[in-house]
């Protein structure tokens, strides 16, 4: 459950951080993982491809007109974190 007051994007650590995370951060734990930069890439790539089926899927979903604009607002901000040059 995400209370108001719960601030952190993840419950482990990823680059030493919690919060505000970047690509960077996914990309070092990549690294760290030993995740090639092909593979990193195209599975960035692959999240990209299913942005506009978050979005459908939303649109169709049951929630009211506020929460379906709050969830969607929602993806999209997480999805900056990997493909800032796709919303700016």
């Amino acid at each position: 459950m995400i209370t108001p007051e719960y601030h952190e994007q993840t419950a482990l650590r990823i680059n030493g951080k919690k919060r505000k995370l970047r690509r960077s951060d996914f990309d070092a734990l990549a690294q760290h993982l030993g995740i090639n930069k092909k593979t990193r890439r195209n599975n960035y790539q692959k999240f990209g491809d299913v942005y506009g089926q978050w979005i459908q899927q939303t649109e169709r979903s049951f929630l009211s007109d506020e929460m379906k604009k709050v969830y969607k607002a929602c993806i999209k901000r997480k999805s900056r974190v990997f493909y800032r040059r796709f919303f700016f």
